[in-house]
């Protein structure tokens, strides 16, 4: 006699839940099961108050979200200075004294349309005791600011008109106040600064910022186009519009959700919500800003070009390519440091990945390994190859593959909320919003849709980890 297969927990646990209202015999015949039952307990809840109160509990709700929206309102009409980018140097040190008639120049690529530039500093000339200029590479002057003016401990030095971009540009700082003495702040272990034309070790901490005053949503546009740069695939604005269209699907499939308007397929509506999530996230996060990332495309790279893992007592090296990529992440500036900004310019951004597309481009193969992930097993690099691969295969760089692969990362997000909707199944049986909601929260936990919709196996540790139990 053939045996007949046995359904799976999993299964089992996510097609109660999925069941119509039961009519079979037994305990699963009386649990409360049916979205519509759960809908008219709410409702008859609902009516338990007096009319007063439930006037009182609308009026309530409605004074929160005009509350809400007018706060937001006027954030976003509040006009104030906008940055267009830093030199990344953190202002940890007082790097160079400059005194009577004494000059100090950054060498710094000044982005285009830089209306003001800031120092931090220390002491106080007055307003009006220093200058700033813009110095070409040939060592022409391109911008000269008006005298500076302080905000809070910075000097502001504001242009006549937006500066050009200027490869190979310094901004210099004079002194022309009557005091002896004024610091500019910066970090000792930077470079790129001087003093009266003679290198200086350390370098000098500056931001620029865009011309006049503007509301923060009248920078929407502005900022939609710097989360599509140093992207290759889906870049610029309709990268943003495709972020914030997930974001709403989400949004709206969790309300249906939790209304009851989802009556079927409830684990998969949940999965989903976690998916659209990771996608988003990882549309979101700039290139190799996702934990170790670096590492873990490297791992994908050997497996896809040299056909093997990466292997302890190689050299712990990147490929060429990854190596660009990592100089125009800006990462190293970027890490644990709150004045660290990627390029915004699109120029300087374009300039920053001109390599990838040489001739012939940046070898993808690496001459060693990145070891520090040898001892991973193999198998969420190779649900990565494919995307990489046919990337590549389609005329891309790996610039462009890791978007792809992210793609196809997002997806562990929905196994393991999918595992974890099975287990409050079980945990909770019968409660059917209670484990909706409780799933549905997991499904935007920041720090698992971030790392799910990265180039991470934790990703896919979280769902094994989650299918276990």
């Amino acid at each position: 006699m053939s045996k007949v297969a046995r359904p799976s927990r999993l299964s089992s646990a996510i097609a109660r839940f999925d069941a119509r209202p039961p009519q079979a015999r037994g305990v699963h015949a009386a649990m409360p099961v049916s979205s519509t039952t759960s809908a008219r307990a709410s409702r008859a809840s609902w009516r338990q108050f007096t009319p007063r109160t439930r006037a009182l509990i609308a009026v309530g709700l409605l004074l929160v979200a005009v509350l809400a929206t007018a706060l937001v309102v006027r954030a976003g009409l509040q006009s104030q200075p906008r940055l267009s980018g830093t030199d990344g140097i953190f202002p940890s040190d007082d790097v160079v004294t400059l005194r009577v008639d004494q000059t100090a120049c950054q060498a710094v690529r000044t982005p285009a349309g830089t209306g003001a530039i800031e120092v931090p500093i220390s002491g106080d000339p007055g307003d009006g005791g220093l200058r700033a200029s813009v110095i070409g590479a040939d060592g022409r002057t391109l911008a000269v600011s008006r005298r500076d003016t302080r905000r809070g401990g910075w000097a502001r030095f504001e242009f006549a008109s937006p500066t050009r971009d200027a490869p190979g540009s310094q901004v210099c700082i004079q002194n022309l106040s009557a005091t002896p003495r004024v610091l500019l702040r910066g970090s000792a272990t930077a470079t790129g600064m001087s003093l009266d034309g003679a290198v200086e070790p350390g370098g000098i901490t500056m931001q620029f910022l865009r011309p006049g005053s503007e509301s923060l949503f009248a920078m929407l546009p502005v900022v939609a186009e710097r989360i599509g740069l140093v992207r290759e695939l889906l870049g610029g604005w309709p990268r943003a519009l495709l972020i914030v269209a997930l974001t709403l699907a989400g949004i709206a499939l969790s309300v249906l959700l939790l209304s009851g308007r989802v009556r079927r397929r409830l684990a998969l509506a949940c999965a989903a919500v976690a998916v659209l999530n990771a996608l988003a996230f990882g549309l979101l996060t700039p290139v190799f800003q996702i934990p170790d990332e670096p590492a873990h495309v490297s791992y994908v790279q050997d497996l896809a070009v040299k056909h093997t893992a990466p292997r302890a007592g190689e050299a712990p090296v990147l490929s060429e390519d990854l190596n660009v990529m990592l100089a125009l992440s800006s990462i190293g500036a970027i890490n644990f440091n709150p004045f660290g900004r990627p390029p915004w310019d699109p120029k300087i951004a374009d300039a920053a990945e001109a390599p990838l597309y040489t001739d012939p481009p940046p070898s993808e193969r690496n001459a060693g390994s990145y070891v520090n992930v040898a001892d991973y097993p193999p198998l969420y690099y190779l649900t990565m190859v494919p995307a990489y691969a046919v990337t590549h295969a389609l005329g891309g760089t790996t610039l462009g593959a890791i978007t792809v692969m992210r793609f196809v990362s997002a997806f562990y997000a929905g196994l393991a909320v999918l595992a974890l909707f099975a287990l409050l199944a079980e945990l909770f049986p019968g409660r059917r919003r209670l484990v909706v909601a409780l799933t549905v929260i997991c499904a935007y936990q920041p720090v698992f849709v971030w790392i799910s919709g990265g180039v991470n196996p934790d990703g896919a540790l979280i769902a094994l980890g989650a299918t276990m139990f």
